[in-house]
């Protein structure tokens, strides 16, 4: 039957538009028109809902010294979305919830790499895959002065 499987949808159903609540499951939208004594049934449209985006981590925080860089930076593989993932690496020498913008060099990849620091910098990592987004929480990388006046004095004899 051409009515196999559907049901009248949730909420106010009966308007020209309708507006869905919270699905969790791909779900198939159609609408009846009745009028007199004839009706017409439009194409069916679909709403796909992807899981959420998990397992966006990043690792690990480091202490450098300040002018060195630190080692890469690696981001789990995610899982969730549509599976496919597009990833953006960001950096703050603000705070680790404040000041993001795009980091320097290739931000694109699952991991990155940065460059020479000469300040503390957060670095997160946002994957977005289909309609979901999912930012990692920001790591830490310490930039420490380095060592000076290190000077032992002139050679005296006693």
């Amino acid at each position: 039957s051409d009515l196999a499987g559907f049901a009248t949808a949730t909420g106010t159903s009966n308007a020209q538009n309708y507006t869905p609540g919270s699905l969790a499951q791909t779900t198939w939208y159609r609408r009846t028109v009745t009028s007199g004594g004839c009706s017409d049934i439009a194409t069916a449209i679909q709403i796909t809902v992807n899981p959420v985006i998990a397992n966006n981590t990043v690792n690990a925080a480091q202490s450098i010294c300040t002018s060195t860089t630190p080692a890469g930076l690696t981001g789990t593989l995610p899982t969730g979305g549509s599976g496919s993932y597009v990833y953006l690496w960001e950096s703050s020498t603000t705070s680790g919830v404040a000041g993001f913008a795009t980091a320097t060099g290739t931000s694109n990849t699952q991991n990155y790499t940065p460059g020479s620091l000469t300040l503390t910098t957060w670095y997160r990592r946002t994957v977005t895959s289909g309609s979901c987004s999912n930012t990692a929480t920001a790591i830490q990388i310490t930039v420490n002065p380095v060592i000076a006046n290190n000077t032992v004095s002139a050679a005296t004899s006693i």
